[in-house]
């Protein structure tokens, strides 16, 4: 890829699916997950208190969302990063858990640090037992899934009867993603190959024989904002303003002032930032006649466009 380049976001004629066409090969976008990209960077010992706090705050969120649904198991993360969250549920003493990363940095960290049980490929190809989990989670990894049926399908076969999928996702069908526009985080091209609606989401669970139980808001507001603003920040602003407003979104002080506010109007109007469980059925799932079909409800599906637009030029990193 060049040094700026335009990535095609289009729309499924079928579906309405929105992807990235063409997709870029896994060479193209490893330029795009460098070792400082948020999931993988290395929290540093002289990070300041209050953002560490904020961190495992966020940790502790993630546990109370899984044992809300189940008190304990055994539990596959997929698109572990550094492995923080597998090793702290395993200290509660009531999870068995093994993580699934693509990223050699993140995988060797979480091993090192935390002497976890980690595997480094994609999870499609990393054979994992049959009927074997309680529970799989997904924290704001399948928009960047190339073959989204394909992961699901294997996260289905590992899952036993009744066991969960519980995933995060930014959904494009929520009121920010409208006010926002091209500078929704959602469209962060090219790490998200597919940018799912709830609709789409319960339409790629169904292909791959899992049920959509709930879904609900997952971040306060201004979490669920604040990548939207940093994005429109860098899009809209410049010299001094920009500067000023990112330096405002990137204050663990200011997140932790308005996280009262943010909590509350956060009931009332939650943001794109969505958790949603969905189940193993304990018998043969049905058909999906009664969610809206696709020819291929994956990220290659598209018999035809009704619309393509472009995610703004990204300077590749260096």
């Amino acid at each position: 890829m060049d040094d700026a380049t335009v990535f095609h976001y289009v729309r499924c004629s079928s579906c309405g699916l929105c992807y990235l066409n063409p997709q870029p090969t896994a060479q193209e976008l490893e330029a795009h997950y460098p070792p400082a990209y948020a999931p993988f960077a290395e929290v540093s010992a002289s990070a300041n208190r209050l953002h560490q706090r904020l961190v495992n705050h966020g940790i502790r969120k993630r546990i109370r969302a899984i044992e809300r649904c189940r008190p304990s198991g055994r539990l596959l993360e997929v698109g572990c990063a550094d492995g923080f969250m597998l090793a702290a549920l395993r200290q509660t003493g009531r999870w068995e858990v093994m993580g699934i990363d693509t990223s050699s940095v993140a995988v060797a960290r979480a091993r090192e640090m935390y002497d976890l049980e980690i595997i480094q490929a994609p999870v499609e190809q990393a054979q994992l037992p049959r009927g074997h989990f309680d529970v799989v989670a997904m924290w704001d990894v399948i928009e960047h899934l190339p073959d989204p049926v394909a992961a699901l399908n294997a996260i289905q076969v590992a899952l036993r009867p009744g066991g969960l999928l519980i995933l995060r996702l930014p959904v494009s069908d929520a009121w920010d993603a409208r006010l926002f526009g091209e500078a929704w985080a959602g469209w962060d091209a090219p790490r998200h190959l597919v940018v799912y609606s709830m609709a789409h989401l319960q339409q790629v669970l169904c292909h791959a024989g899992l049920e959509l139980r709930a879904s609900r808001g997952n971040a306060r507001l201004y979490s669920g904002l604040k990548p939207s603003l940093g994005r429109w920040a860098r899009l809209s602003l410049h010299g001094r303003s920009r500067a000023v407003a990112e330096a405002l979104l990137g204050s663990s002080m200011l997140q932790a002032m308005v996280a009262p506010l943010s909590w509350l109007t956060s009931r009332l109007w939650p943001t794109s930032c969505r958790l949603a469980v969905a189940v193993k059925p304990q018998a043969k799932p049905g058909d999906c006649s009664d969610v809206a079909a696709c020819p291929q409800a994956s990220a290659s599906c598209g018999t035809g466009f009704t619309g393509s637009w472009s995610a703004k030029k990204r300077q590749r990193p260096a």
